[in-house]
């Protein structure tokens, strides 16, 4: 079994639901008292929405990259893996940390990928991209899906390029999601975007590009068979590397 290498706590309701299911996957598919092998380093979020808000990525790539080493090299992690979206923004230089030549293995799993490999397996051509602020009007997730010919239309979206949309769905990302919570109204936000998105206009999916949303939108009774769920599809990914 391969071990793999958390980066967590960025929100930690997400990083629950990383170790959680990942462990149920690796039980599912090897049977008995199997779980997987994880080494967790579950960072306080507090500090790193400070750099977020001053915009000091460099110093949030450092640290993360130093973390990704250490569970790299210190832990004998196989694979690593940042159990957020909006951090991938500086994942190349997190990458750059625990590559190393020699070991013909390609040790960090980038949740694009995995993205972009499900929406191709679903036939989804285009699509659109919910997240925080950063990962909605930067390009960083956009460019990693598009290289597999996936289009996130976002910018020719007259809804996703609304600043007040942006906003208020990183507003509720933070004050609400990141805290296990969802109001009503924000449920009823979300359920009036998908059908907004879908019927008028005309998206063959919706990434759900941060990982506190696949339960906010499972708590909306929101189909899921548009939805693209970002945290689901890197977790379906490791636990297939866990057992290779």
């Amino acid at each position: 079994m391969k071990r793999i290498g958390i980066i967590g706590g960025m929100s930690y309701e997400s990083t629950i639901r990383y170790y959680t299911e990942l462990n149920r996957l690796v039980n599912e598919r090897a049977g008995g008292l199997n779980s997987a092998e994880i080494f967790l380093r579950s960072v306080n979020f507090e500090n790193y929405h400070a750099w977020m808000r001053e915009g000091d990525w460099e110093w949030i790539g450092i640290q993360l990259g130093r973390e990704a080493k250490a569970l790299r090299y210190g832990c004998k992690c196989d694979y690593v893996v940042i159990a957020t979206n909006t951090m991938h923004k500086i994942a190349d230089l997190v990458e750059r940390y625990v590559l190393f030549p020699l070991d013909g293995l390609h040790p960090f799993v980038h949740v694009g990928d995995c993205i972009a490999e499900d929406c191709r397996r679903r036939n989804f051509n285009r699509v659109a991209l919910l997240g925080t602020k950063f990962t909605m009007t930067e390009d960083f997730l956009v460019n990693r899906i598009s290289r597999s010919g996936v289009t996130v239309g976002n910018i020719h979206s007259e809804i996703l390029s609304d600043a007040g949309v942006i906003n208020e769905i990183d507003n509720i990302i933070f004050e609400e999601l990141c805290h296990g919570d969802a109001s009503n109204e924000s449920l009823r936000f979300f359920r009036n975007l998908t059908d907004t998105l879908v019927q008028k206009e005309g998206f063959d999916g919706i990434i759900l590009g941060c990982t506190e949303l696949g339960e906010a939108f499972h708590r909306a009774n929101i189909p899921d068979y548009r939805l693209v769920d970002s945290a689901e599809v890197h977790i379906q990914k490791l636990a297939e590397l866990c057992l290779s």
